[in-house]
């Protein structure tokens, strides 16, 4: 693996394509609540308050002096965070990098600088793809900075800072990117097409958007708003050839994944994912009835569309024989209206109390 090498040109967002993503999410999420005090903290839950702050500048909301100060103070707060998990991210990639051991940051480690600002992309832990063959290797190449295992899933294992250590933020390990019978990630192809993105070890954008997919999937499109940005960040300042996502995405039963999660990060947040890759990659009849009726039917925000979300998916989708016909029917439709026209209703009584009783 030529770790000399970059990923192919890239550069950070200008200010105006952040300040754009910020207002498609500030939209999005107010389509889906009652004020924006709702709307806000479920950016505060979704981790897109930074995105949100930026949209809000200039727009008259329904807040007080008391939640401009709050928003300031997480913007300040956040923005040191960013540049401590920045560096953590850096020493990390340089270490397992010095000791020849093939990785690629993942989630937010990998696409918080595409968004040019360390307090625009907030992140928790920093999560590394090694594979199965670099487990055991990580762990005694992170021990020196004061790393301990917390503890070890059939997916990750976490090292975690012995008290007293420098480093300040947890480590995910990732020996693959699905369960066993889920996804067929080759993950040693991966890792041996992995390039440096300034400071850190990434994997190409192709395998960088299926993996964000994937990680939509496993957690049931529930609490994925910032998996979808970074959806529509790696699509709009890396250059993808889209060919090879539709490819792989076939080859490693991702597709289903794929289509779902790049539709959601087209149609909330405009990511620029082509209609005719999302075309290509559309599922079977049943997993698309499935999945349609979730996306377009949920009552939440599209990445919260359901507890049921994507787990066995085929086997609901199989057993469920109405749901083909509801994909492109008349049912579906009537259905979809009936839904729609309650959902709206619902919202608009809901804000016409709201302004009675304040009056």
């Amino acid at each position: 693996m030529d770790r000399a090498k970059d990923v192919p040109p890239w550069r950070p967002m200008t200010e105006f394509e952040l300040v754009s993503l910020g207002s498609r999410v500030a939209r999005a999420l107010r389509r889906e609540h009652t004020s924006w005090r709702c709307a806000l903290g479920a950016a505060r839950e979704e981790g897109l308050s930074a995105l949100v702050e930026l949209a809000a500048r200039g727009v008259v909301l329904e807040a007080s002096r008391h939640d401009a100060a709050q928003w300031d103070k997480l913007r300040r707060r956040a923005a040191l965070a960013g540049v401590v998990m920045e560096e953590a991210a850096a020493a990390i990639s340089s270490r397992l990098a010095s000791a020849g051991i093939p990785h690629a940051l993942l989630k937010g480690a990998a696409v918080a600088p595409l968004y040019g600002r360390a307090w625009a992309r907030p992140m928790s832990d920093i999560d590394v793809l090694v594979g199965e063959s670099g487990l055991a290797g990580s762990r005694e190449a992170l021990e020196p900075l004061g790393y301990v295992e917390a503890l070890s899933s059939e997916l990750e294992t976490v090292l975690v800072p012995e008290r007293g250590a420098s480093p300040l933020c947890a480590v995910d390990l990732h020996r693959r990117l699905g369960y066993a019978g889920q996804f067929d990630f080759p993950v040693d192809e991966m890792l041996a097409r992995a390039r440096r993105r300034g400071r850190v070890q990434v994997l190409a954008p192709e395998d960088e958007l299926l993996a964000l997919a994937a990680h939509v999937a496993c957690h049931r499109f529930r609490g994925v708003g910032r998996s979808l940005c970074d959806i529509a960040a790696v699509a709009l300042v890396c250059p993808v050839d889209w060919r090879a996502v539709v490819e792989r995405a076939r080859s490693w039963r991702v597709s289903a994944a794929a289509w779902a999660a790049f539709s959601c990060a087209r149609r909330s947040f405009g990511a620029p994912v082509p209609r005719d890759v999302i075309s290509r990659l559309r599922p079977g009849l049943a997993q698309e009835a499935y999945l349609r009726l979730w996306l377009d039917l949920g009552s939440v925000s599209p990445w919260r569309l359901s507890s049921r979300g994507y787990g066995a998916l085929a086997r609901r989708a199989a057993l469920v024989i109405l749901w083909p016909a509801l994909s492109d029917g008349l049912l579906r439709g009537t259905a979809f209206a009936t839904c729609y026209s309650l959902r709206m209703l619902t919202k608009y009584l809901a804000m016409a109390l709201r302004r009675g009783g304040g009056s």
